[in-house]
């Protein structure tokens, strides 16, 4: 037995948050009422989904004594319209024309510190992502890599000339996309 000695309670607490992703980003401030008491919290960047927080001496009081436990904070991130965090890499989809695919070039682009230019290599595979050194999420090791993976963004609506030009490459086209394709996926 324990001696008739009655087992410490756990003091500590639990709380769950969601934070923007750009606060996730950057670090932020947050005032939580934890027990009746407003509590500064402190978000480093770079927090993950999931990522916990200690708050020393935040946590629940044990009547009589004035011991406290620990607050333990886990944090959510809100979900972005073009950013996805996954493991240690920042994602996007990039949008690009078909002329830009096929032909690549200089294209704008996004990056969370705004916009930058990258180098779109001609017949890039979709699918194939980009790589942009230290334009990532921040990390114990500095900012990571950030990810775009072209993707084709069609014009809802073609323009006269549009359609005039992309009949002219149909009709000079000098290869079949789905060459040996028909043939290796009969079974």
């Amino acid at each position: 037995g324990f001696g008739g000695a009655a087992a410490a309670p756990n003091l500590d607490a639990e709380a769950t948050i969601t934070i923007g992703f750009a606060d996730a980003f950057r670090g932020c401030e947050r005032t939580l009422a934890v027990n009746e008491e407003r509590v500064q919290v402190r978000i480093p960047p770079g927090v993950k989904n999931g990522s916990r927080l200690r708050l020393k001496g935040k946590g629940n009081l044990q009547p009589g004594t004035g011991r406290r436990g620990d607050l333990y904070l886990t944090l959510r991130l809100a979900e972005h319209p073009v950013w996805k965090l996954d493991g240690e890499q920042l994602r996007a989809d990039l949008p690009l024309s078909l002329d830009e695919l096929a032909l690549g070039g200089e294209v704008r682009v996004a990056t969370p510190d705004g916009e930058a230019t990258v180098q779109v290599p001609a017949g890039i595979p979709l699918g194939r992502s980009l790589r942009l050194k230290g334009k990532g999420w921040p990390g114990k090791a500095g900012r990571g890599d950030l990810l775009l993976t072209p993707v084709l963004r069609l014009p809802e609506r073609l323009s006269d000339q549009e359609r005039d030009l992309l009949e002219q490459l149909r009709a000079a086209r000098s290869s079949d996309p789905r060459e040996g394709w028909i043939q290796s996926a009969t079974l």
